[in-house]
Parts: structure tokens; sequence; C-alpha cells
């Protein structure tokens, strides 16, 4: 499936799609040769809420930060900077709020949603263990 050569973060999704809650898709344009391959990365011209995007993965792929992305960096001196810690708080924050960070906002239902870490090479990740049950973190055995 190619959509005009280019495609966006995680899996494929059409343009009426909504991204919530997610990190690091930015636009990706791998190309071998002449051609641009699908690699099955996410979202393209949907709309995104509570995004975060990892500054600096831009390298050889060519990935740039989409609009509504809030860029972060895995560790900062700057208290003012967005870091991995202060995006997996915001993460987890949007899902003990159902969304509703601020007035206006679509509440959204994000029982079963797994809780955000701080991962390996001190990127966010998921606990595939923790699941928000509507009030609290529960432990499941997945």
């Amino acid at each position: 499936m190619e959509l005009d050569g280019e495609l966006h973060g995680v899996t494929p999704a059409s343009s009426s799609s909504t991204a919530i809650n997610y990190v690091s898709a930015g636009n990706l344009f791998p190309s071998v040769g002449t051609s641009v391959t699908n690699s099955g990365f996410v979202i393209y011209n949907g709309t995104l809420r509570n995004c975060f995007y990892l500054n600096g993965i831009q390298g050889s792929l060519a990935i740039t930060e989409k609009t509504g992305e809030t860029s972060f960096y895995k560790t900062s001196e700057d208290p003012e900077v967005k870091t991995t810690a202060t995006v997996v708080e915001a993460l987890n924050n949007f899902i003990e709020l159902k969304g509703v960070l601020q007035e206006g906002d679509e509440e959204v239902d994000t029982t079963g949603w797994c809780k955000w870490v701080v991962g390996d090479n001190n990127l966010p990740a998921l606990d595939f263990n923790k699941e928000w049950n509507g009030t609290s973190w529960v432990t499941v055995s997945n």
C-alpha cells in the first residue's frame, strides 16, 4: 500500500484517523535507490491529540515532526524542556484524566490502556503488565 510515497509513524491509517496519546511518529521517507518503500509506519494527514516527538531522530531517514506533536528530549538540564520523564508523566496523566486536560476536551474511554514508563535507552515505553481500570492502575498478566 503506497500513500503518495509517504508514510508517518507506526501503522498505516487513513486521513480521517486520530492518533491519541502516542510518542515519536514523524514523517518517514525511506528510499531504496530512486523508489520509495513502505515500511509500515503511521498517520498521514490525521488528527493528533497529546502526541510527542523525540527531537533528533531525523538521521538518515528524514523523519520530521508533524504539526500537533510536542517535541521532547531524552534528557536535559533545562527545566523548561520536555524530557522523556515529563512526557511519560503527561501520557499517563492523559489516561488517568480520560483525555480531559483542559475545558472543552472530549472524554476518551481509556479503560484497559497500558501504563507508560521510562524504558530502555531512556525512551517512553508501554508496560503491558499495568493497565488503567478506570480508577487506578492494576497489574495484569499479559
